[in-house]
């Protein structure tokens, strides 16, 4: 048997060894037409990026209003069914947008001016505080040890110097001129930024259904685009459900924590609960960032340590029901963000627009994911633009 395996091999004709034959057939030249595609990509994303972060300050008012149109637009179609013109209910979502924002800052105005004025005494304050407590612990313990050694009854008056002294006065002259000039300028920012919301957010919702209907129509043949329209404003239902769910979620607990909080006779409850919604947009970061605040006015408010830890207590209790039940059960399962990617977007949009790029990160991120995951949609735009050439050249 050997000896036939070896005239059968010795049968097998040499094939001649080919220049370049020992390569992988994948290995081949660089494809310079891909890498031109690729550089090109790359240069076109660094011009968007750096566009938008120079155009940010404009560009701030059309995302919120492109998202208070998106999330208004369901109550827009039912106004259009009661047979109510688009201006009309347009100034209507307008009105009630800004009565909610000026009753907002009518109700926390003056707990916010409140915790500004005390904001150069926060530091001390805080010092004097712990150490108060921790002399009254060291203190209980050595009653406590008393009390195990000699049987007789502890003194329950607290030392003389844990009593609380005046502050001292901090420079303020300087912190006053800081203050006042951040908060003018910021106060002027808000005021354009605002304003110029709520012009674009009328015009959006009293033209934009027309435009982009108009927009697709011009684009394809009737048929095709009223699969189109049809494909656009399911995607924008979808958009819709998911930014007024989670603003519902959020506005729920920032209305459980603000009510147990008063419960509990924490001070400026309403202004805290509001805080707590308002940071429960960002996940992971804002849950953290409003149970450290809780407990740093808790800390600076009480003088018990059950009245200190309560308040933090209450807020993490309802961040767990809120994130572990109420969430799941309303927004489900069917749009599970990446972790990574809600850190790279809370990241990129809060070196864009601060706290409120940081506040609309996840939403335009959950939109983002909404339409990508359109694939009808994605699928008709893309037949439509690779038919265009073809038909510009008939």
């Amino acid at each position: 048997m050997q000896d036939e395996g070896q005239v059968q091999l010795a049968r097998e004709p040499e094939r001649p060894v080919e220049a370049g034959a020992d390569r992988p057939a994948d290995d081949g030249p660089i494809d310079r037409g891909r890498m031109q595609v690729i550089l090109l990509g790359a240069i076109l994303v660094l011009l968007v990026v750096g566009f938008a972060f120079a155009a940010r300050t404009l560009l701030l008012p059309i995302f919120l209003a492109l998202f208070l149109s998106i999330l208004f637009g369901p109550f827009m179609q039912r106004l259009r069914r009661w047979g109510i013109p688009e201006a009309i209910g347009a100034a209507l979502v307008v009105f009630i947008i800004v009565s909610g924002c000026g009753a907002g800052v009518y109700y926390l105005a003056a707990p916010v001016q409140s915790w500004i004025e005390r904001g150069p005494y926060i530091p001390y304050q805080t010092r004097q505080k712990i150490e108060i407590l921790r002399k009254g612990a060291e203190a209980a313990t050595k009653r406590v040890e008393e009390l195990a050694k000699t049987g007789a009854a502890p003194s329950l008056a607290a030392p003389a110097d844990q009593q609380p002294q005046k502050p001292p006065e901090p420079p303020v002259s300087s912190i006053v001129q800081e203050a006042g000039a951040f908060l003018l300028g910021t106060a002027t920012s808000t005021t354009i930024t605002f304003l110029s919301l709520v012009v674009v957010l009328y015009f959006m919702l009293a033209g934009g259904r027309r435009t982009v209907e108009g927009v697709i129509r011009s684009l394809d043949s009737a048929q095709s685009a009223r699969q189109m329209v049809g494909l656009v404003y399911e995607m924008n239902a979808l958009i819709a459900r998911y930014i007024r769910v989670i603003s519902l979620i959020n506005v729920g607990l920032g209305a459980c924590a603000a009510g147990a909080l008063a419960l509990a006779g924490f001070p400026n409850a309403l202004l805290w609960g509001f805080v707590v919604g308002l940071l429960n947009f960002l996940p992971f970061v804002g849950p953290f960032l409003s149970i450290t605040f809780i407990a740093a006015v808790a800390l600076l408010s009480f003088d018990s340590w059950s009245a200190i830890v309560l308040p933090p207590v209450i807020v993490l209790v309802f961040q767990i029901i809120e994130s572990h039940f109420v969430t799941p059960a309303l927004v489900g399962r069917r749009l599970l963000l990446n972790p990574i990617a809600v850190i790279l977007s809370i990241l990129f949009w809060t070196w864009m627009w601060g706290l409120i790029g940081a506040i609309l990160a996840v939403p335009i991120l959950a939109t983002m994911t909404i339409i990508w995951t359109q694939g009808e949609l994605r699928h008709a735009f893309s037949r439509r633009l690779k038919s265009t050439p073809a038909e510009g050249g008939h």
